[in-house]
């Protein structure tokens, strides 16, 4: 292209038609409908569309905008750009606002919510300007093509929709993802408590409750379900260790717990007994807990991690432990996160994983035990769908329903049927038609499409529930559930969800974990006492 040429506004004199070409940067991954955690059409990105011309088709002093009727107001703002160089890549943007809708919050009383599409001035779009319509209109969603506005109602499936823009010889999408789905959370379960989202956007907790991790302004042990105090409209969860998190659906993060290593991300290091909102942090579509720090995604497909960062675990390229987020470094295009105690994953729109931090048995997946302060790519590992980490182990779903492991395997907790520590991952043996994954400190669960629970690793406890305590090399089923929706692992113990809503849980019970009125193990799963989700 040569030089920059400057392009005064009066200085544009015709139109040129030039070629252009579009990426349209949309996660799919579909799966079992109307299935509770499930995968549905996940993820999004934050800017999903520029319209780009080729850069033959740019000639200094010749260059204008084809037929873009809408520019007509926004003519003097696109000239003031002055630079040919950076002038194509605004020629064209749609943005839906909010990106995000909430299905699970819209409530109960068939309440709507709206998006509004606009170009990349914030300017209204409507059908005077530019044609647009929706790649699926499934129930519940519509698209008014005169205003522009977008209406969600309850009755809408999990799906991402991608509207296409025209305005002349240019073409622009823009998406909306509406959350329901695994990367939205409805059951998590911490090191000896667990957490559950009901349906009008309540937060509810049981189990052990020393540091405050319950939420309800005691540190009292609980063991059925209480409300954690002054929370409403939440639309994910995260447990950690001892600390928990809640996700809103502005965008905020709200912590509460144990805070010695700055995992509250308030500033402080002081424990919380009710939610505070983590500082600095918006946008967040994705939460993620590990031992004693976080992980966030934001909608522009960055992470940022707070809390303890001995092993690089933060991922900011230090050791340093951090009060609140920092951005995790070289990472972008990120549709799905998860914690380990001291590591963490991601997985990028491309399908790769990426990980970082503590890899002292292999759990980074690199074919090393380096701790890696910054992110590397798993090794040998695309087509991923989602991810789960534990104390020193991974695992992750691929498309086409098979789970692979790598890490610590004492006990058979990657599932190959060895004791074999894998530093690069294994396919976990006869496992198919996988839609959700979750890992315990030793055990590992898994949800196939016919919602039946499969478990693995250590048993000590009764955390596989397949009635005995016998450790396993490979998936056994867990007794007496079916139809479950979704699954979490605590230290030692499995929760899960139903379709009907119900609530189940087995393993250790030591501090109420289970919510079943009791502290009695249980080898076989249970009903958490008074929750419908």
């Amino acid at each position: 292209m040569g030089k920059n040429h400057v392009v005064p506004c009066c200085e544009i004199p015709y139109i040129r038609e030039a070629g252009c070409r579009t990426q349209i940067f949309v996660d799919r991954f579909t799966g079992r409908k109307n299935h509770i955690g499930g995968r549905g059409v996940w993820h999004t990105r934050d800017t999903l569309q520029k319209a780009n011309f080729e850069k033959s088709n740019m000639i200094a002093g010749e260059y204008i905008i084809k037929a873009m009727s809408f520019f007509k107001n926004n003519l003097k703002k696109v000239c003031q750009m002055n630079n040919i160089n950076n002038f194509p890549a605004a020629m064209l943007t749609l943005s839906i606002a909010p990106r995000v809708i909430s299905i699970p919050t819209l409530g109960a009383n068939n309440t709507t919510a709206t998006a509004l599409l606009t170009d990349q001035f914030g300017y209204k779009i409507t059908n005077e300007d530019v044609i647009y319509g929706l790649t699926w209109t499934p129930d519940g969603v519509s698209i008014d093509p005169a205003t522009g506005v977008i209406t969600v109602t309850p009755e809408a499936e999990e799906v991402v929709l991608t509207v296409t823009g025209h305005a002349g010889g240019l073409l622009a999408t823009a998406a909306i993802m509406l959350w329901k789905s695994e990367s939205l959370v409805q059951i998590s379960a911490g090191y000896n408590n667990s957490l559950a989202i009901k349906s009008d956007g309540t937060v509810w907790a049981w189990g052990r409750n020393d540091l405050g991790q319950l939420g309800d302004r005691t540190t009292t042990i609980r063991t059925t379900p209480v409300q954690v105090s002054g929370l409403t409209d939440v639309v994910s969860i995260a447990a950690g260790s001892n600390h928990s998190l809640a996700l809103k659906p502005d965008g905020t993060v709200w912590a509460w717990g144990y805070n010695y290593h700055g995992q509250i991300g308030d500033e402080t290091t002081t424990d919380r007994l009710t939610p505070v909102q983590v500082s600095g942090l918006t946008n967040v579509v994705s939460i993620a807990g590990g031992a004693f720090r976080n992980l966030a995604l934001k909608s522009d497909g960055t992470v940022w991690a707070w809390g303890r960062n001995n092993a690089g675990q933060l991922g900011d390229g230090t050791t340093t432990g951090r009060t609140t987020p920092v951005q995790v470094s070289g990472l972008t295009d990120v549709v799905f996160i998860a914690a380990g105690d001291y590591h963490s994953l991601a997985i990028k729109s491309d399908g790769t994983v990426w990980a970082w931090g503590n890899n002292f048995t292999g759990q980074l997946g690199d074919g090393t035990q380096t701790n890696r302060s910054t992110p590397v790519q798993v090794s040998g590992l695309t087509d991923v769908v989602s991810i789960a980490g534990s104390l020193h182990h991974s695992l992750a779903i691929k498309s086409d329903g098979t789970v692979w492991a790598w890490g610590y395997n004492s006990t058979g907790q990657i599932g190959d049927g060895t004791t074999t520590n894998r530093s690069t991952p294994v396919q976990v043996s006869g496992l198919t038609d996988v839609v959700s994954v979750a890992a315990g400190q030793s055990s590992r669960l898994a949800i196939k499409s016919d919602g039946t629970v499969w478990a693995w690793g250590s048993n000590y406890h009764g955390q596989i529930g397949d009635g005995t305590q016998t450790d396993s090399l490979t998936p056994v089923q867990v007794s007496r559930l079916t139809d479950v929706g979704s699954i979490a692992g605590g230290a030692w113990h499995g929760v899960a969800i139903k379709s009907d809503g119900t609530v189940w849980a087995w393993g250790m019970n030591q501090f109420g974990q289970l919510g079943d009125g009791t502290t009695t193990n249980r080898l076989t799963p249970v009903r958490v006492i008074g929750l419908t989700i």
